[in-house]
């Protein structure tokens, strides 16, 4: 990605980070630039959470420039686990995000839940606790709760794991259609991923720590995979 850009969101310069002396991170430059999609593909073990986390401000031991042009209600975030409030009921958790992010209840904001909740088959689950959920079920409230408030960019690590395929593929028509300006950074395992997507750029970490990486641009095509595919395991 372009050093420096007048439409980078996030820009990552000469990041390092360790955990008891051994680097997961070491000299990383990126920049996540406006209504991008990116894929970030690494083995386990990589330092990939540790870098979202450190994109989403939570962890702050790290060495190097993290230049951030958001606010912190225009960023959302979906972790491998949902991370949703066990004491409160799916609509609750909803509704705590949206008043966290001091979103507006208008008629948009009503479209937008409503969408999701259809788009997620939800309605039924609404008075649910987390607890009562499937692992899928509480992926796809995370998703939403990530979505609901409109973001202008949303970092997320493995967020279709504990989903099907056929429903991946209904979110991510959803967000395509429902959120064409949202920018996404993306982590994940499964190349699959990107034929949910129409477009993208793959960052490839073929080794720890994360520090040099290759781009691959993804144009939408189902043959690209396999060429991928081929040129990252053959």
């Amino acid at each position: 990605m372009n050093k420096s850009n007048s439409l980078e969101l996030i820009r990552v310069d000469s990041l390092s980070r360790s955990f008891y002396n051994k680097p997961v991170i070491e000299n990383l430059n990126l920049s996540i630039e406006m209504n991008r999609h990116c894929i970030l593909f690494a083995p386990s073990g990589t330092g990939k959470t540790t870098l979202l986390r450190i994109l989403m401000g939570l962890d702050r031991q790290y060495s190097g420039t993290v230049q951030n042009s958001l606010l912190p209600r225009e960023i959302s975030g979906v972790f491998q686990r949902a991370a949703l409030l066990n004491h409160r009921t799916v609509q609750e958790n909803l509704e705590y995000s949206a008043r966290l992010c001091k979103v507006q209840k208008d008629e948009q904001y009503l479209q937008r839940l409503n969408g999701w909740i259809d788009t997620c088959q939800l309605q039924a689950y609404l008075k649910y606790f987390p607890w009562q959920l499937s692992a899928g079920q509480k992926q796809k409230v995370a998703l939403v709760r990530a979505f609901l408030t409109d973001p202008r960019l949303v970092l997320m690590d493995e967020p279709f794991n504990s989903i099907d395929l056929a429903s991946r593929r209904v979110i991510m028509r959803h967000i395509l259609k429902n959120h064409p300006g949202v920018t996404m950074f993306m982590i994940s395992h499964n190349l699959e991923d990107l034929a949910l997507l129409k477009q993208c750029e793959l960052l490839v970490f073929h080794k720890k720590p994360l520090c040099n990486y290759e781009q691959i641009h993804y144009s939408g095509s189902r043959a690209e995979i396999s060429e991928i595919f081929n040129r990252l395991f053959s």
